[in-house]
């Protein structure tokens, strides 16, 4: 599982965010069984992503990595 993952994702080139975004970090949790950790964001008054599933992860600050961006 974790290789047809890894498959697909060199598949797909990185893109970043349009002019004026600001670029995100998340990271794919597996366990061994292959099983993907996702979150449910919270509940915000217009928010048009509240309550959906994703990923961990959040906005890059500046003078940080996208790594650190989706595991802090």
């Amino acid at each position: 599982m974790l290789n047809d993952v890894r498959h697909a994702l060199h598949r797909a080139p990185a893109r970043l965010p349009a002019e004026g975004r600001r670029p995100a970090g998340v990271a794919m949790v597996l366990d061994d069984a292959g099983q993907v950790l996702f979150i449910r964001r919270a509940d915000k008054q217009g928010d048009p992503w509240s309550g959906h599933v994703g990923l961990p992860g959040g906005h890059v600050q500046s003078g940080e990595s996208f790594e650190e961006a989706a595991t802090a």
